[in-house]
């Protein structure tokens, strides 16, 4: 039977007293039951062993105690007990730290159950001396110090993704397995103190100096880097963002007065040459992110100088190191390239507010984990009487690529969008209405994988529908809603195959624009939400009540949308007879319902019939059967938009009818 929690502690010439207060640190846990718990102990082939005997003491716990044939390090021991596990769930504890408190235990376990989190991280506490006296320092994992303390993982999330230890690596093992984690999924951070990181002065990390310590196991942390890398290729996750904040972290050690000895001059010179090469490896990589580099920069040294107060750093120029080496060692070359835009986000906008703009702007600014040199923000006016200020992003967000154009005649959202992908150079478009937001901020990086490879020419994802009025938020796939919210096309292809916003139509236009290119490109479906639809009570498209009004006072946007989406869809030789009978049926019960109970249909029904005719080889090559389901699905659709379920005519009614009047 699965355990829920398994509790995996590396030992190797554990003293005694380090482990029996680490048992006691969790049988001491309250409101939790032990027969869901396991403590897997792995000793790593040391000398000295622990007491079999020294476990009865503690009854309420299920111990396992192994013994491995080889000594490899805390990290391979980690996976040895990992490799043993059968629980839902594991952490790992050291063998002589502690749980925090009593009831630390039975929080994270509460909260694991209630969310079936994949992987969360805690806050820990770290015993340090002070003035010959031991206190206690709260940590929080948003401080960014990547270690194991109070990490609790879905191990199935482990397995289905290959993340393991890794031989070879004894002291940054954790900071291996936290990273390729990350590339899978953020950890969720729970404000809850699971872990109590006691101060050992004779522990491998605090034995020394801080900066001996890093300057001795410098070698293995840069081999720990390079080995996330050779992950990331592996499993098609490549990062710009992430890859070069770990090469600024290499780069600010390497370049501080951590190297700053006669003594480590050749070793300072072998890294510098290695890292070189590394980063003529990533070349591309690096000028994606070169305008980033400030940032991360920023970022990675206020990281190191929390763990190092005294840092110096020589040369913290990036780019002046690269030319130094570069004329250094001239059998490694770095270029600078240039980038392709990857993702234009196009935006129409008609007197909008200057604060739906910028909070707009903000949810792209917000992304993370790509280059915005890959990407371009167009701002299309379909001739809209208040004008918007993009000086301030331009300033604000150099960048940002963003470009403004202002046409001559007001046309609608369809043909404002057409004119910015008309002008655009990017290998992808998406299109945001002006009063709605990207979601994020992960999510753009998880579709740019998707774009690098380019196989498909349309990429759907999920998205929001938010309520201000109410803070409800409803969550949407492609399936359940057929709109442009959260979707991705290629340029190429769309210009290839002639796909354009119908200029006729003002109101459905996204409606016909979805339906020419779902059905006949190639198309696939990433199940995570980009895209906010914040929903604004004065859009003309706002649907409330005031669905059923759309229709009747735009009829013809709404019959010519479908009826020109199934002539474009014939034209590529794809038009499926589901497609056709349903879209038939959908319009015929929508101007035969009570909605135009009122209104003289007779020009719809004439153009209903056309179609009918035009296609009649197609409606009567469908089964009897399909029709019936069909009519019965287009009538459940029409009742559940527009709140309309009477019917005026039967479709057999209405072909007699229109038979004899055509004569």
């Amino acid at each position: 039977m699965e355990r829920f929690l398994d509790i995996i502690v590396p030992e190797y010439d554990c003293k005694e007293e380090f482990m029996k207060n680490l048992l006691h640190s969790i049988s001491r846990q309250k409101n939790v039951d032990f027969n869901e718990i396991g403590i897997i102990i792995v000793n790593d082939k040391s000398k000295n062993k622990l007491r079999k005997g020294l476990f009865k003491n503690y009854p309420r716990l299920n111990i396992e105690y192994y013994l491995k044939d080889v000594n490899e390090g805390v990290g391979m021991t980690r996976q040895y007990g990992l490799d043993r596990s059968n629980a839902k769930y594991v952490t790992f504890v050291d063998q002589d730290d502690e749980l925090y408190g009593n009831n630390s235990l039975s929080s994270m376990i509460n909260y694991l159950k209630t969310t079936g989190l994949q992987y969360v991280t805690t806050n820990f506490v770290e015993e340090v001396k002070n003035d010959g006296k031991i206190v206690e320092l709260l940590c929080s994992p948003l401080e960014g110090r990547q270690t194991l303390h109070g990490v609790f993982i879905d191990r199935h999330f482990l397995s289905e993704n290959g993340i393991k230890f890794i031989p070879g690596f004894k002291v940054h093992d954790d900071y291996y397995l936290r990273i390729v984690m990350g590339l899978f999924e953020n950890p969720v951070v729970v404000n809850i103190t699971t872990y109590l990181w006691k101060y050992n002065e004779n522990s491998q990390v605090r034995s020394k100096k801080k900066y001996a310590y890093m300057v001795e196991t410098f070698d293995e942390y840069f081999r720990v880097l390079a080995a996330t890398n050779d992950f990331r290729v592996k499993k098609n996750a490549m990062n710009s963002f992430s890859l070069v904040d770990n090469i600024i972290s290499l780069f600010i050690i390497l370049e501080s007065n951590l190297f700053d000895y006669d003594d480590l001059r050749e070793k300072k010179e072998k890294y510098e040459e290695e890292l070189f090469k590394f980063i003529c490896k990533y070349n591309k990589e690096i000028e994606l992110s070169r305008d980033d580099i400030d940032g991360l920069y920023k970022g990675q040294y206020e990281l190191q100088v929390k763990s190092y107060p005294d840092l110096v750093v020589f040369n913290n120029d990036l780019f002046k190191f690269i030319d130094e080496m570069s004329i250094k060692y001239t059998e490694y070359s770095y270029k600078r390239i240039e980038i392709e835009k990857v993702l234009d986000i196009i935006v129409p906008y008609y007197n909008p507010s200057q604060e739906m703009i910028d909070r707009l702007v903000n949810s792209i600014i917000g992304q993370k984990n790509f280059s915005f040199r890959e990407i371009c923000l167009t701002l299309v006016s379909d001739k809209s009487e208040v004008d918007i200020d993009v000086s301030s992003y331009k300033t604000k967000f150099p960048y940002l690529d963003i470009n403004v154009y202002k046409k001559e005649q007001n046309e609608g959202q369809g043909l404002a969008r057409q004119y910015g992908l008309d002008r655009s150079k990017a290998k992808y478009v998406t299109f945001v209405d002006q009063d709605d937001l990207l979601y994020g901020p992960i999510a753009l990086s998880y579709v740019f994988k998707e774009m690098y490879d380019g196989t498909n020419d349309i990429i759907f994802t999920d998205f929001f529908r938010y309520d201000p009025d109410t803070n409800g938020k409803m969550l949407y796939s492609p399936s359940q809603m057929m709109c442009l919210h959260g979707v991705f096309f290629k340029r190429q292809s769309l210009i290839d195959g002639n796909y354009r916003f119908n200029d006729r139509i003002r109101l459905y236009e996204d409606t016909y624009f979805m339906q020419i290119t779902n059905n006949t490109l190639k198309s696939c479906y990433i199940n995570i939400p980009t895209y906010i639809w914040v929903v604004n009570n004065q859009s003309q498209t706002f649907i409330g009540n005031r669905g059923s009004q759309l229709i009747q006072k735009n009829p013809d946007d709404y019959i010519y949308a479908n009826i020109d989406s199934i002539d474009f869809i014939y034209s590529k030789g794809k038009l499926s007879l589901d497609f056709y009978l349903y879209k038939l049926y959908e319009i015929f019960t929508v101007f035969e319902s009570e909605l135009f109970e009122n209104y003289d249909v007779s020009k719809y029904e004439k153009i209903i019939y056309d179609l009918y005719n035009k296609y009649k080889d197609l409606y009567d090559s469908c089964s009897t059967e399909q029709k019936e389901s069909t009519y019965k699905m287009a009538i459940n659709s029409l009742s559940e938009l527009y709140s309309a379920t009477k019917i005026n005519k039967e479709f057999k009614q209405f072909l007699n009818e229109m038979k004899k009047i055509k004569g």
